[in-house]
């Protein structure tokens, strides 16, 4: 079908539908006024509030304003709806800002157009400005629990005022987000204005310009956005990270949705992000290389390594995988545009000998560790010597295909797993443990990784150590402090990916007094 790539007028109506039905939902709509004494009129403004928990009243909240409200406002919040469902962005207020009526006439060329312009009616960007300056910024931080931190979203001559917003007064926005701005308006006297006014700023600012690309860049040339970009380009200021992006096939009535989507993306960058390599600490022998991998959702990140132990800055080699050697402190950091978000990890790898490996104990029997659960009034793993368990049996009853314990649904739960994995081959063996509560793991009654339960970022760990053929004495202490405490337990045996240790490599010995 011809065009088929493109969304039909009827889909579309429908989606926008479906998307003011969420946002009906999800979203308080509050329809408010205030007058300005620098306008000297009455401004009507939209705020929409997120699904405010009433149990954390503490929680506060990012303000992204919305030029041109009386359109744009409908466009940008199911965008956001989406992203915020989705985890991808935290929650925000909206504040759609509409422009007044004169006789008829739309004053958004007034409120939005810099001075130096003669056409009747525009050219009070100032005032305007001044308006969210000292009346409308201000409003919504007194009446709503918000952050302090706030975005700027518009297009077409809105993305002219959202540039002078930021040339003018870059204190009051940490994010702007500009679709298809009309810098060409009044001779490209924004852009003359950013060529004077351009300088360094005290914080970070996260800038996003769209506009429409063409094959021989056309659009993106006579908007002003491409001798824009060249300007911050050539005056390359500190503390700004921006991005151009050129949208082929799309109008200048159409590439709001796509701007947003990628301005949003683009000012929260690195949200929610839980950065790490596999494996992230062990031990490794001289000459025999292990390769280190990112995490398998990391490989959009911006990610930067050091193998010295000093921390990574942006020019500082990009992480995509490498391979180790040796004694090595390898560091890991996730840069964001904003700043916000930014995360360090560490791994030690340390210089040692292949790890022994035991006979064949007696009186084993393959199927699983034995597994010894005990109740009691702990705030932790207690010390196990001389108690007595109130259950015991074999994972195989509880340790499932994805290699997670199901633990029974109690709180104050604290379960022992022991017993004897065997390797078939020599090689690194990553060891892996997933949890949200504090977990030792055991081999050779070595501890080799520890978790506290507390750091949510440090719940996953992994362990490599190079084995050989033989048997292993493996022993897991848990503590499930609150109902349905997880914990997953994965290996990664030479050569393949993370998979659960498969039962019959997994051995039980007769029910033991505890160590």
């Amino acid at each position: 079908m011809k065009n088929d790539r493109f969304i039909s007028i009827g889909m579309l109506i429908i989606l926008l539908s479906s998307f003011e039905a969420v946002r009906s939902q999800n979203m308080t709509i509050i329809h408010d006024t205030i007058y300005s004494e620098i306008l000297k009129e009455k401004r009507a403004i939209e705020i929409m509030l997120p699904g405010i928990q009433k149990t954390n009243t503490n929680e506060r909240y990012d303000v992204l304003y919305v030029t041109d409200g009386e359109w744009n406002t409908k466009i940008v919040s199911p965008i956001y709806e989406f992203l915020a469902d989705k985890w991808l962005i935290p929650k925000n207020i909206i504040i759609g800002v509409p422009h007044n009526n004169l006789e008829g006439v739309n004053l958004r060329e007034r409120d939005l157009i810099p001075p130096h312009d003669n056409v009747p009616l525009s050219g009070r960007a100032d005032n305007f400005l001044s308006f969210f300056k000292n009346e409308l910024i201000p409003y919504v931080n007194k009446n709503y629990p918000t952050s302090g931190k706030n975005t700027i979203c518009g297009g077409s001559l809105g993305g002219v005022f959202i540039i002078y917003a930021l040339l003018s007064e870059p204190q009051l926005f940490d994010s702007y987000i500009a679709g298809d701005p009309a810098f060409w308006w009044d001779d490209y006297y924004i852009n003359k204005f950013a060529a004077d006014k351009l300088h360094n700023f005290s914080d970070t600012k996260t800038l996003i310009m769209t506009g429409r690309g063409t094959k021989d860049g056309s659009d993106f040339r006579s908007m002003g956005i491409y001798s824009m970009d060249s300007i911050i380009t050539a005056k390359a200021p500190s503390g700004l990270h921006w991005k151009s992006l050129p949208y082929l096939d799309e109008t200048h009535r159409s590439i709001l949705l796509k701007t947003i989507y990628d301005g949003l993306r683009f000012t929260y960058h690195g949200y929610g992000e839980q950065i790490g390599f596999n494996p992230m600490n062990g031990v490794l022998l001289r000459n025999k290389p292990i390769r280190i991998l990112p995490e398998d959702n990391s490989y959009h990140l911006n990610l930067r390594y050091t193998t010295d132990g000093t921390e990574p800055t942006e020019t500082s080699a990009e992480f995509r995988g490498m391979d180790l050697t040796g004694g090595v402190t390898l560091k890991l950091k996730l840069f964001s545009p904003s700043g916000r978000f930014d995360q360090t990890v560490t791994g030690n790898f340390k210089l040692g000998d292949v790890f022994p490996a035991l006979s064949k104990p007696k009186n084993i029997k393959p199927g699983g560790l034995t597994y010894l659960y005990f109740q009691g009034e702990w705030n932790s793993l207690p010390n196990f010597k001389n108690l007595k368990p109130d259950e015991s049996g074999s994972i195989g009853q509880i340790y499932n295909s994805y290699g997670e314990f199901n633990f029974p649904k109690q709180p104050k739960l604290t379960c022992r797993m022991e017993g004897y994995l065997e390797i078939k081959e020599d090689g690194y063996y990553s060891f892996l443990i997933d949890t949200d509560a504090e977990t030792k793991l055991y081999i050779n009654d070595q501890l080799i990784i520890a978790y506290n339960g507390v750091d949510k970022n440090k719940g996953f760990q992994t362990y490599v150590l190079p084995l050989e053929k033989g048997f292993y004495a493996v022993r897991l202490e848990h503590f499930q402090k609150k109902r349905g405490s997880g914990l997953r337990f994965n290996y990664v045996p030479p050569g393949l990916k993370p998979m659960p240790i498969p039962l019959n490599f997994l051995y039980s010995s007769p029910v033991s007094k505890t160590k």
